[in-house]
C-alpha cells in the first residue's frame, strides 16, 4: 500500500513539476508587449533602416541590399519575434523614399517631374522592376487588411531624390565658369559617373561621389549648396507626402496598430572641420527636426498612430574629413547613417515598450 501511495506521489510531483514547466514555456512564448496584446500578423514598409541595411554579420561583413529578405537582427524582425508573430510581410527596401511607398499604396499616384527619373530607377533596382511592383502593389492592400501590427518608417531617402536635378544645374554652372582644362575634364568625367549612378537608382551613391570628387578640386562649397537644395526639396516633398501615407494606410485598415518610427540624423559629424563644432550633417539637423515635427503634429490632429522617437540611436562615428575624402566615402556613409545590430535591439525595445 506504502508503495502504491509512494508512486502516485511521484507521479503527482512529476506531474506539477511538468506543469510548471509548460507554464514557464508559455511564459516565455508569451507577447512581450508591453500592453501584453499579442500581434499575429505584422506588415513593415519603409526603406533601409526597416530593412537591417549594413548591420554587421558574424564574419565581418554587412547587409547589403536585401531586396525584402527578412534579416533577424533588424529592429522590425525583433519586434515581429516580440510579440510572436506567425505572419511577417516585408515591403521595405533599401532608397524608398514617401514617393516610392505612395506608389505602393496608390498606384495612380504619379511622383513631381524633379522625383520622377530617381523613383523610377528605385523601383528598377530595388523592387525588382516595374511587374515585380505592380504585384507589390495589389498585394500590399491584402496585406495591410490583415495585420495586427504595422511598423512605418520613410523620408529620410527624400533628401536625395532630387540629386538630378540640382547635380545638373550645379555640373552646367561649374563647366561655365571653370576655366582649368583638368577641371574641366574632372567635372565631366564627374558628370558621366553621376548620370550613370542616378540611372542605377543611387541618388546617395551619385551625391556622396560628386562631394568626393569636387572636394578634391576646391568646390566643396557647390556641394554642399547642392546637399542643402535636395535637402530642402526633400523636406518639402516629405511634408506634403507623409500625411496621406499615413492616410491611406488608415483607410485601408483603421484597426490595426500602426506605429510610426522617427527619422534620425545619421549624418551628424559628417565633414567636421578639425577643432570645431562646425559639420556639413549637423546643418541638416532642423531638416530632420521639422520632418519629425510633421510626423507628431499630424498624429496629434488624427492619432492614426503610436510615435517612436529613435533620435540617440547608436550609429557608427564618422571618420576624419580626411578619412572620408582619400578613401570609400559612400561606404562610410552607409556605415554611419544606418543604426548597428546593437542600435536595432535599441529601436525594437522602444517600440515594444510603447506597444
Amino acid at each position: 500500500m506504502r508503495s502504491i501511495r509512494r508512486v502516485g506521489c511521484l507521479l503527482l510531483a512529476f506531474a506539477m513539476l511538468l506543469s510548471m514547466g509548460m507554464l514557464t514555456a508559455f511564459a516565455q512564448g508569451a507577447s512581450k508587449a508591453a500592453s501584453g496584446k499579442t500581434y499575429k500578423t505584422v506588415t513593415v514598409i519603409g526603406d533601409s533602416l526597416c530593412t537591417g541595411y549594413m548591420i554587421q554579420k558574424s564574419e565581418g561583413t554587412y547587409v547589403d541590399h536585401t531586396h525584402g529578405k527578412r534579416i533577424r537582427a533588424s529592429f522590425p524582425s525583433r519586434v515581429a519575434d516580440g510579440v510572436n508573430a506567425t505572419v511577417y510581410n516585408n515591403y521595405a527596401r533599401e532608397g524608398s523614399g514617401t514617393n516610392e511607398i505612395l506608389r505602393l499604396l496608390e498606384p495612380d499616384y504619379v511622383p513631381d517631374e524633379y522625383f520622377r527619373d530617381v523613383s523610377n530607377a528605385v523601383i528598377t533596382k530595388y523592387f525588382d522592376g516595374d511587374k515585380q511592383f505592380a504585384a507589390f502593389q495589389k498585394k500590399i492592400q491584402k496585406d495591410i487588411r490583415s495585420s495586427d501590427l504595422i511598423l512605418l518608417n520613410c523620408g529620410s531617402n527624400d533628401l536625395f531624390a532630387t540629386v538630378n536635378t540640382v547635380l545638373r544645374k550645379l555640373m552646367n554652372y561649374e563647366l561655365d565658369n571653370v576655366k582649368s582644362q583638368f577641371k574641366r575634364q574632372v567635372l565631366l568625367d564627374l558628370d558621366a559617373t553621376v548620370t550613370e549612378l542616378i540611372d542605377d537608382g543611387q541618388p546617395a551613391k551619385a551625391w556622396a561621389t560628386a562631394y568626393q570628387v569636387l572636394s578634391t578640386i576646391n568646390l566643396a562649397d557647390d556641394a554642399v549648396d547642392a546637399l542643402l537644395e535636395c535637402a530642402v526639396k526633400g523636406y518639402a516633398n516629405f511634408q506634403k507626402n507623409w500625411g496621406r501615407i499615413a492616410t491611406a494606410i488608415h483607410e485601408i485598415n483603421p484597426d490595426a496598430t500602426l506605429v510610426a518610427i522617427s527619422l534620425f540624423n545619421g549624418t551628424q559629424g559628417l565633414g567636421a572641420i578639425p577643432g570645431t563644432d562646425a559639420s556639413i550633417g549637423n546643418l541638416l539637423d532642423p531638416i530632420f527636426v521639422g520632418m519629425n515635427a510633421r510626423i507628431v503634429s499630424f498624429n496629434a490632429v488624427h492619432n492614426y498612430y503610436t510615435y517612436v522617437d529613435i533620435n540617440g540611436v547608436e550609429h557608427a562615428a564618422w571618420p576624419s574629413l580626411t578619412t572620408l575624402l582619400s578613401d570609400d566615402f559612400y561606404t562610410y556613409m552607409m556605415l554611419c547613417t544606418h543604426p548597428t545590430k546593437a542600435g536595432h535591439k535599441w529601436i525594437a525595445k522602444k517600440v515594444l515598450k510603447k506597444i
